[in-house]
């Protein structure tokens, strides 16, 4: 194995392990319709490179493993791969780019907590409702916090480098 792949294996195991930890340090707010998983700004680590994309999917699909929601292992890593597909998509713009998770998140977690909860019966309602709140956390963990703290880590020399996300011209 050459010695970029090793180096850049590693720094995968580390934001794995930082998502998880980030995310079940407040198991309370980390799962269910109102959730602020801090461990979700990471995903902006996808807009400066790619490469982090398979890293972030295991870290969700690790993290979902503890959820009260049995069906939000699967379909709330569905999410997180959607929100990295569309993130592909809107590279240029960090702002647009962070509201995917938001979207894909909103909808995905949302299904996993209808179906997974015997007190919630489906109605479109219902449905929006958890939806909403969803969104809300998402667009301020990973858009309102997430996206100023990356434009200051970006402007960081060492950390720059550190998490290779120099690279990338950025629509801010």
């Amino acid at each position: 194995m050459k010695k970029n792949n090793v180096v850049f294996l590693c720094k995968s195991a580390i934001v794995i392990a930082l998502y998880v930890v980030l995310t079940l340090i407040i198991p309370a707010f980390s799962y269910g319709p109102l959730q602020f998983r801090i461990g979700e700004l990471l995903i902006l680590l996808v807009f400066y490179n790619r490469k982090y994309a398979i890293p972030l999917i295991m870290a969700c699909l690790f993290t979902n493993i503890f959820s009260p929601f049995p069906l939000d292992i699967l379909f709330g890593t569905l999410g997180t791969i959607f929100a990295v597909l569309l993130m592909f998509i809107f590279k240029k713009n960090i702002w647009l780019s962070s509201l995917m998770p938001t979207i894909t998140n909103a909808l995905f977690v949302t299904i996993a907590i209808i179906l997974s909860s015997k007190e919630l019966e489906w109605s479109f309602l219902g449905f929006l409702s958890i939806a909403w709140t969803i969104a809300l956390s998402e667009f301020i963990i990973i858009t309102l916090i997430g996206v100023p703290l990356f434009l200051l880590l970006r402007k960081q020399p060492k950390i720059s480098k550190l998490l290779e996300i120099n690279d990338v011209e950025v629509i801010d």
